[in-house]
């Protein structure tokens, strides 16, 4: 992983990342 990412992009990344994960766990439940 790259260290030089801006506190946004950060945020952003790991946002997005627990979207997706909340939604493939939502859909593997239904």
């Amino acid at each position: 992983m790259k260290v030089d990412i801006t506190i946004e992009d950060n945020v952003i990344v790991f946002g997005s990342g627990t979207i997706a994960a909340n939604c493939i766990r939502y859909l593997r439940e239904k």
